[in-house]
């Protein structure tokens, strides 16, 4: 599972916000040709003088861009998530209906999804940093917004408010896996990538029950607050332009022998970066390549996270009657089942990938099936469960089985979509998002809907 892409080399320092090329790298390339053409994933150039754009950063560099990106994505699920086992007191607080507060959820979800259709374009076109530095300011804003909240209906306008700024996240981070990871390990640093969106949903209840009970459900946001804020100063710090025009310009000003070098040149040249309509990227939903692989992508995720959302209004009742730290705690086995899913899938996409290069949809054949296998069942057992109210082992082993089933579905997917379109990885990676989480808001409505109708 390893995403080392680039052997080590004298001179392989990363200079200038990764847009110069490494001084060493046109030799470093001659001298071993075979690994510069494994390494990017495309043939050789037949110079022996060229070199990769995925050589102009160390795989450490690449391997703490990722690991930054990832820590940042984790506030998409965390700020749905924290304060999911607060959601009576936030009730009896503020005074409002079930249906009003299950909306500041759904609403979140709807807005994550949405925005996404214009960060991911803004991100192709404009470059990954503007996005990362835009979105945060806004997400912040946002969540002073919800702390100070005076009721319902004020603090699920804020919260559609974070939904669109975080929303950036996802889409950007997986144009910055485009840029620096080759496709022959594209499944791989997804598969990282969607380990925090995966692992949210553990962390996010365990904090917020603990921070609710201590000190009132408003300490949840003020800790999405600090969160947000160390991400912003870690993106800043850590993560450099990365989009492969842009870099590649600036490397033409500076250096422009080191510019001509770059096997993927002409490629990246004839993508001139453009800023397409939100609606844009849904059409990439009605390619016969993508479509089912989308389409099970929404439908997974959807599912498990309006199931999540359900659960603490049935185990903060009969018969099972937990507190909000012990709800959140009942949240572990979906994150934890995520965590070890998500870079297997991942490896799994992209060693089905090398064996089947001619045929790009091959490298979710396995995943597809384990999220077939995994999904229906963990579902079914988990609504049979919470109607029977039957005993807790159960409840936790549907969500290992769910969140099994969706880490596995995503990690392939996600790889897949940012090689099958690489100049324009984020807008492609926000319509499945768009997808994934307006369907999440729409089942978290119904469901709330039917509970109340059927409590």
């Amino acid at each position: 599972m390893s995403l080392s892409h680039k052997p080590p080399s004298d001179g392989s320092q990363d200079k200038d916000a990764a847009v110069d090329i490494i001084a060493g790298a046109p030799e470093r390339s001659s001298s071993s040709p075979a690994s510069s053409s494994s390494n990017s994933g495309s043939p050789a150039s037949g110079s022996s003088s060229s070199s990769s754009i995925y050589d102009l950063l160390s795989p450490r560099r690449c391997h703490s861009i990722l690991l930054v990106a990832a820590f940042a994505s984790m506030l998409v699920p965390f700020s749905d998530t924290i304060y999911l086992p607060a959601l009576q007191v936030i009730q009896a607080d503020l005074r409002t209906s079930p249906e009003l507060v299950a909306a500041s959820v759904s609403i979140y979800m709807v807005l994550v999804g949405l925005a996404g259709l214009v960060w991911g374009p803004a991100s192709d076109k404009y470059g990954r940093r503007i996005v990362y530095l835009v979105s945060t300011i806004a997400f912040l804003g946002a969540t002073f917004g919800c702390i100070f909240a005076p009721n319902a209906s004020t603090l699920v306008a804020f919260r559609a408010l974070q939904g669109a700024g975080v929303s950036s996240f996802m889409t950007n981070g997986n144009g910055v896996i485009a840029d620096i990871y080759p496709p022959s390990q594209r499944g791989t640093a997804s598969g990282a990538f969607m380990i925090p969106l995966l692992i949210g949903p553990v962390i996010g209840p365990l904090l917020g029950g603990g921070l609710s009970d201590a000190f009132g459900w408003r300490s949840t946001f003020m800790a999405l607050a600090a969160y947000a804020a160390l991400a912003g100063v870690l993106l800043a710090a850590c993560v450099p332009e990365t989009h492969q025009f842009l870099v590649l310009a600036r490397l033409q000003q500076r250096q422009p022998a080191a510019a001509q070098a770059v096997k993927e040149r002409e490629a990246i040249q004839a993508e001139v970066p453009v800023f397409h309509a939100p609606w844009v990227p849904l059409k990439y939903l009605f390619e016969p390549a993508i479509c089912p692989h989308a389409v099970l992508a929404f439908v997974t995720f959807g599912t498990n996270f309006a199931a999540l959302t359900e659960s603490p209004g049935a185990l903060a009742a009969a018969p099972y009657s937990l507190s909000a730290v012990l709800i959140g705690v009942t949240f572990l086995s979906d994150g934890i089942s995520g965590l070890i899913g998500s870079p297997i899938g991942g490896w799994v996409s992209d060693v089905a990938a090398a064996k089947h290069p001619k045929v790009p949809e091959a490298r979710l054949m396995h995943n597809t099936l384990a999220t077939l296998l995994a999904m229906p069942v963990g579902l079914l057992l988990y609504g049979w469960v919470l109607q029977r109210g039957a005993h807790l082992a159960l409840i936790i082993t549907a969500q290992a089985l769910m969140g099994w089933g969706c880490s596995i579905c995503l990690a392939g997917v996600f790889g897949f979509l940012t090689t099958m379109k690489q100049a324009a990885a984020a807008a492609a990676a926000a319509m499945v998002q768009t997808l994934m989480f307006v369907s999440a808001g729409i089942l978290i409505i119904l469901n709330s809907a039917a509970y109340c109708m059927h409590p």
